[in-house]
């Protein structure tokens, strides 16, 4: 059956319109894609130099506490706790500054938080807001907890 011919000039041309919407959507998926595929390469670049630049920034305390551990060890050097300290308080100063948090520090009393601290035994769970001392300070970069600082619950009286 043939139609009449505006009714056919018009569905030509909705044909027409079609075949240009699916060309444009396709265009449009493939722009889409190129520019995740470019974020995706920025982040990475962005990561990659974050990451050298946290590198060269512990490069100096890491090659001397190496250094020290070589001399301890291969050439029996006596090496003072000093020394040792100060390479790893530099290198603790640089991954604070790259945003690590320290939670805690050795002996200090905080109340029990179960999601910033863990028992140092499994035997003595400390209820929560318990004073606790820390044993083991826990670690955190940019607000998630990577370690839970270890602790032991204070005795209650």
């Amino acid at each position: 059956m043939k139609l009449p011919a505006p009714v056919e000039n018009l569905l030509q041309r909705f044909r027409r319109e079609q075949r240009d919407d699916k060309t444009v959507v396709m265009r449009l998926r493939g722009e889409i894609d190129r520019l995740k595929r470019e974020q995706s390469a920025l982040q990475e670049e962005s990561l990659r130099r974050a990451y050298q630049t946290l590198f060269a920034d512990a490069s100096s305390p890491v090659s001397q506490l190496l250094l020290q551990v070589h001399l301890a060890k291969d050439e029996n050097t006596s090496l003072t706790a000093a020394d040792v300290l100060a390479n790893v308080k530099r290198l603790v100063a640089i991954l604070e500054q790259h945003g690590l948090t320290v939670v805690g520090q050795p002996d200090e009393i905080q109340k029990f938080d179960p999601n910033l601290h863990e028992p140092m035994n499994e035997r003595s769970q400390p209820e929560p807001l318990q004073h606790v001392c820390i044993r083991f300070p826990g670690i955190s970069y940019q607000g998630q907890v990577l370690r839970k600082a270890a602790v032991d619950p204070l005795e209650t009286k």
